[in-house]
């Protein structure tokens, strides 16, 4: 418990604690007297990470790679019985937030899922860091790491199928998306809503630099582009497959 505690007072700017000790008596303590939901979810988070590691690296008969799916099956079964929009995403190894339970089970954990591969190491990277902008409120932040995210498995598909070179690396979303079109076929009514996930990085983001006037980025609009970007990858890595078999060998 003592990386937890370290965790939640690095990231919450926290002195210490409850003062115990003991490092599981001092998290547990403060968690049961916590009101901040935000702490407690970190806390939570946290301690399921920890298991995850224990299950892999010191596997014991109670926790191993095949009892651990158990503990968070449990964990957001709770969160449903108390009608908590969270879950603990066991491919992330994160809490994710879940504001419609349809699109997240067929668009958020299937493209957390794809993504779990080596091959998409740094586009899980930035969608895992995008959900946790959009937990913390970060909503700019988290419109430019969606972006982010399509664009490196883009890249990824693109030099995996050997569609392009090292040129790839340096292309942007539009360019990348016109020549995943090119080589798989996709049809043009598609390059709108795959753009508009740019677009929202590029017009309401202050990627570019905000001017002299701040760029205000509510809430709904980041939950519309994790929803998108989800989508989109699962669109991508699905397509590529199908254009690759349907070529044949």
């Amino acid at each position: 418990m003592g990386f937890v505690k370290k965790v939640i007072c690095s990231e919450h700017g926290l002195p210490g604690l409850t003062g115990k000790q003991d490092a599981v008596v001092d998290v547990s303590e403060f968690f049961l007297e916590c009101d901040d939901v935000g702490i407690s979810l970190d806390i939570i988070e946290q301690v399921f990470f920890g298991l995850s590691h224990h299950a892999t690296s010191r596997p014991s008969v109670h926790l191993n790679t095949s009892t651990f799916p158990k503990f968070v099956d449990t964990l957001n079964h709770r969160f449903r019985e108390n009608g908590l929009g969270y879950e603990f995403n066991i491919d992330a190894l994160q809490i994710i937030r879940v504001d419609n339970q349809a699109i997240h089970q067929s668009a958020i954990q299937p493209a957390l899922q794809v993504l779990a591969a080596r091959e998409y190491t740094h586009a899980n990277a930035e969608l895992i860091a995008a959900f946790n902008d959009y937990k913390k409120g970060d909503y700019p932040d988290c419109l430019v790491k969606c972006c982010s995210a399509m664009e490196s498995v883009l890249k990824v598909i693109i030099k995996r199928e050997r569609w392009g070179g090292n040129e790839v690396d340096k292309e942007t979303a539009g360019p990348l998306i016109a020549r995943f079109r090119n080589q798989t076929g996709l049809d043009s009514f598609f390059e709108q809503p795959l753009i508009l996930i740019a677009n929202l990085r590029n017009k309401i983001s202050p990627a570019h630099g905000a001017g002299d006037k701040p760029k205000i980025v509510p809430q709904h609009f980041a939950h519309y582009a994790l929803n998108a970007t989800t989508s989109a990858i699962l669109l991508l890595d699905d397509h590529a497959k199908y254009a690759k078999s349907a070529a044949g060998p």
